[in-house]
């Protein structure tokens, strides 16, 4: 739909209706110009921006992909069902990957629940402010272990309502 040699702004007389895929939504959309900057690809669409207390509408320049903008609906509707199927074949991949870390994750853990095991021999008034997070640091004696905090005067409880 787009010609790649416009490498500089192209403002559109009228504006064109096409179909806009983003974000699993086709729906219509108005442009009014395209622009191929390198690898970037731009849309001159009007967009309303909310602020506080009042909003703006303007013509923005907005990055995006040139497949996703077309005057063929069913097109478009091959686009999101591709973009979909690769979406799903990356989360996958990611599960597989937790699969094969696993094991290590396990082992990680066993090794903070004996750490944690050992700090909790160690809990006194001197050393009473064990972290979970901190626990090997704090075992290996690299960070210190902040003692039970105890004043001698008379303390009122503070809290906020909102």
């Amino acid at each position: 739909m787009f010609n790649k040699e416009h490498n500089s702004k192209v403002r559109y007389p009228r504006c064109k209706t096409v179909w806009r895929y983003f974000m699993g939504q086709i729906r219509k959309a108005k442009i009014y110009g395209h622009w191929f900057r390198g690898k970037d690809f731009y849309i001159l669409e009007e967009e309303t921006i909310i602020g506080v207390g009042k909003s703006k509408t303007a013509k923005y320049w907005c990055k995006s992909f040139p497949n996703h903008y077309d005057k063929d609906k069913n097109f478009l509707c091959e686009i999101a069902i591709n973009d979909r199927k690769e979406k799903l074949k990356k989360d996958i991949l990611q599960h597989e990957e937790w699969i094969k870390n696993v094991p290590e994750l396990i082992e990680k853990r066993k090794e903070r629940i004996n750490a944690i095991k050992e700090a909790i021999k160690l809990v006194s008034v001197e050393k009473f402010n064990w972290k979970d997070y901190r626990i090997k640091h704090q075992l290996d004696g690299t960070e210190k272990v902040r003692p039970l905090d105890i004043e001698n005067k008379i303390d009122k409880k503070m809290s906020m309502s909102l």
